[in-house]
């Protein structure tokens, strides 16, 4: 079960919030997902000495900033859990770019403090009530201003810049909102034009046009159980959206074959800068709305 789904199922609120959910959510993480590290100890805090480094321009590295000791940090990683649970005095999105930057200042795990950082995000968004799924993510920001994002974190437990960071924290979470608007209205546009494109098509067809936006890739038989058909309805309507290029498998396999929607991954993976803006988006609607 993901952590989304554990929060959904214990209840929305951040008192459902706690170590032991970031414990498996970094184990999971570390047995799923790349690391480093010989042993990035999955699910666990980390027990010695870790630092960040920074390069000195030709010269080698130097460290740039050193977490508190593991002992140091556990204890402050159960006052973050009071915190986290209990909701502070701010506003809940100021609240959360605090949180963020609490966790990865204490930099609990051997590695992968990053991830579990950005994916608390997503949970505290949820556990607001700001978010209604998990379908945001700050990632893509950070990534695009991985600098500016460890400078901002630094400054503020170097020199006490709290506003400079929460207004960088702010309007990265305004600009993935933004995007993630975009990219759903997008998704919309193409599913209606599947729907139109296939009204008159078999239910199989119809069926497997609004699953595979959910899930874009499948197998023929993942497919019969999306559609709730045997295997040779999924398998026919398969082969109509293939011969329509709507679908495409992927393996190259005679058998074990895998089929993907490239329109459906093309919209999910498009760059920021290339998915219209959502003023623009609205805009569209307008006129759309206005000639009819």
């Amino acid at each position: 079960m993901s952590a989304a789904e554990q929060l959904s199922e214990t209840g929305r609120s951040r008192e459902s919030l706690s170590i032991d959910l970031l414990k498996n959510l970094h184990e999971e993480l570390m047995e799923e997902g790349r690391t480093d590290e010989e042993d990035p100890l999955p699910g666990e805090f980390r027990s010695d000495y870790v630092w960040i480094e920074e390069s000195t321009g030709g010269y080698g590295t130097q460290v740039r900033f050193a977490p508190p000791k593991a002992k140091i940090a556990v204890s402050r990683m159960e006052d973050f859990e009071t915190y986290m649970q209990s909701g502070g005095e701010y506003p809940d999105l100021i609240d959360i770019g605090i949180l963020h930057y609490q966790l990865e200042t204490i930099h609990p795990f051997v590695d992968g403090n990053g991830r579990v950082g950005r994916l608390l995000i997503i949970l505290l968004l949820m556990a607001s009530d700001i978010l209604l799924h998990p379908l945001f993510y700050l990632s893509s920001y950070i990534r695009r201003n991985r600098d500016e994002y460890t400078s901002r974190l630094l400054a503020v437990n170097e020199e006490g810049e709290w506003n400079e960071w929460l207004e960088f924290f702010l309007q990265g979470i305004k600009e993935q909102a933004d995007e993630a608007f975009s990219r759903a209205k997008l998704l919309l546009h193409i599913r209606k034009r599947y729907q139109r494109e296939y009204q008159e098509a078999p239910s199989s067809v119809r069926r497997l046009i609004d699953e595979m936006f959910t899930n874009p890739v499948f197998t023929t038989s993942r497919a019969a159980e999306m559609i709730d058909m045997s295997y040779q309805g999924a398998r026919n309507a398969i082969q109509k959206l293939e011969e329509d290029g709507v679908l495409r498998e992927r393996t190259g396999k005679a058998r074990y074959q895998e089929f993907q929607a490239d329109g459906v991954l093309d919209a999910l993976n498009k760059d920021a800068a290339e998915i219209p803006s959502p003023e623009a988006l609205i805009e569209d609607e307008e006129d759309r709305f206005q000639e009819v």
